[in-house]
């Protein structure tokens, strides 16, 4: 009787979700994107799995070359939102903002990194900035959280690129150990009186 209870709490302390569950997934997708100052393009991708979603934005389109732009607007030096790379003008702001809805309690690990800009993050209202980084926060069900980050690029091959994954926070064997416990001394009791 002794191994079955011990299996039996083995089995119900693993994290209990199936490939088809989702735990992370967008929230709010008509009010969110992708901002950019001036609508100027930039590349952008987001994705989402059951456990992990990842969000990634890249080369910023060039404007125009720098010799018609100084020619028709004026002195680059006079525009601090522009950078120059390559004899063309770019937009300086690269930022995304999202939301996620958490639907079971988990531990989401967040990592990121980025090259060619200066960028910083606020992940599920943690600021946090470095070209590389993790982070993990218990999110609970229900929560809906935000994912903002970009900054400024300086190179045209600026990218940046966040990956989220979540995995559920198993309960103890020992409370699945406690409950048969637990029942066994009712049931001893009852015998007795």
């Amino acid at each position: 009787m002794r191994v079955i209870l011990i299996a039996f709490a083995c089995l119900l302390s693993a994290p209990a979700f199936s490939a088809s569950t989702s735990i992370i997934m967008p929230a709010v997708t008509h009010t969110d994107g992708v901002s950019v100052n001036g609508g100027a393009g930039i590349g952008f991708t987001r994705s989402c799995t059951d456990t992990r979603c990842s969000i990634s934005i890249s080369d910023p389109t060039p404007l125009e070359y720098l010799s018609y732009f100084e020619t028709e607007v004026g002195p680059i030096s006079d525009y601090p939102r522009f950078f120059v790379d390559d004899d063309y003008v770019y937009w300086k702001e690269m930022s995304f903002g999202l939301s996620y809805l958490v639907t079971q309690t988990s531990l989401v690990t967040f990592d990121w990194t980025y090259s060619g800009m200066n960028a910083v993050f606020n992940l599920a209202g943690v600021n946090v900035n470095g070209a590389l980084g993790t982070i993990s926060l218990l999110l609970h069900a229900g929560d809906v959280f935000k994912v903002i980050g970009g900054g400024s690029a300086y190179s045209s091959d600026a990218q940046l690129t966040l990956n989220m994954k979540a995995g559920l926070v198993p309960i103890p064997a020992s409370l699945f150990l406690f409950a048969p416990a637990l029942l066994g001394l009712i049931g001893l009791r009852r015998r007795l009186s």
